[in-house]
């Protein structure tokens, strides 16, 4: 449906429009000393009350030792993979939402998809016509959105409307069957006051689907240039007044409009879906890791190897890690 898009008064100032558009899970880690939580094993690179101490051999045969409170389980890929492709899909999901909110890029409507058209009508005197009427074709070549202006006096509306945004919502569908218009009334009183002073009133109605290429705040920035110019009608003709609103409002409607909190917080759950996976991977790589610690026997000595010199503890493997030649299993070199 369409909405207000804003309006004002001589007396009164601008009011914005009525928009109808703008542009629980929860995971934590921990650690001590040194320590992580995996599967409900406790894993550490240092000793802990009731750990076992555990050794594995890493690519270059070098030893490192873990302590747990059991062996530790074997990681399971396929849960790693689907927690990062779920990760990423909320995490850049919810960018993708707040880009969409903060970044806006006009895109104008194709006038071949509805009855497109200027529509200029004044009971009163507005002087010459094809300046404003020049300049409302110009923002419908640009935008695609089909403008109109309806010049009426107070008495056309006032007995049977409470208000002129009541009456120019009215219009709108009494003049136009779509959602790709944008009506502009324009009211002036039936007599001037005393002083001279000319109590006018203004209202806008825009269709919704006039919203890929007008934004909230492009509504917005309308209302203020047709306040402006309205404030200098007094001036000059009604007709200048409409084409040098017109003019200037096209000059910028195509820019593209941007939000730096809600690109920041775009950005922000972007950096944070990619940290977790990378937190993800670390984690089941080191499970593969501890995966592949042997027991300690209880006072297992340190040899090395009698090829390579490689250091290794005893009891824990059958070959070196270093250069792969048979190792003692127990402390006599046997």
């Amino acid at each position: 449906m369409a909405h207000s898009s804003g309006g004002g008064s001589h007396g009164g100032g601008t009011h914005s429009g009525s928009h109808s558009y703008s542009h629980s899970s929860r995971s934590s880690s921990g650690s001590s000393h040194g320590g992580v939580s995996f599967d409900h094993v406790r894993i550490s690179r240092r000793r802990f009350p009731g750990a076992h101490e555990y050794v594995y051999y890493d690519r270059r045969g070098d030893y490192h030792y873990i302590y747990a409170e059991c062996t530790p389980d074997k990681p399971d890929l396929a849960i790693t993979i689907i927690l990062s492709i779920l990760i990423l899909v909320i995490g850049l999901g919810l960018a993708w939402f707040m880009m969409d909110i903060g970044l806006f890029v006009p895109r104008p409507i194709s006038t071949s998809s509805y009855e497109s058209g200027i529509y200029l009508e004044s009971s009163l005197d507005i002087g010459d016509e094809s300046a404003a009427l020049d300049a409302m074709q110009d923002m419908l070549e640009t935008t695609g959105v089909s403008p109109a202006v309806k010049v009426v006096d107070d008495a056309v509306w006032s007995a049977n409307y409470t208000d002129l945004e009541t009456f120019a919502y009215s219009e709108y569908y009494r003049m136009f069957d779509d959602e790709y218009h944008w009506l502009v009334v324009i009211s002036y009183p039936d007599e001037t006051a005393d002083d001279g002073f000319v109590d006018w009133q203004w209202e806008g109605i825009i269709g919704d689907d006039c919203e890929s290429v007008i934004s909230s705040e492009t509504e917005d920035k309308f209302t203020l240039i047709m306040q402006k110019y309205l404030l200098r009608s007094e001036q000059t003709s009604l007709g200048d007044f409409l084409a040098s609103a017109y003019d200037e409002f096209d000059a910028g409607v195509l820019a593209t409009q941007y939000d730096v909190t809600f690109l920041a917080i775009s950005a922000v759950f972007a950096l944070v879906a990619f940290m977790l996976v990378v937190l993800v991977i670390r984690k089941y790589t080191r499970e593969k890791t501890c995966y592949k610690a042997t027991k300690v026997p209880a006072g297992a000595a340190m040899q090395k190897c009698s090829y390579c010199d490689r250091p290794y503890v005893v009891g824990t493997i059958l070959v070196c890690p270093g250069c792969g030649a048979p190792v003692s299993i127990n402390e006599s070199g046997k």
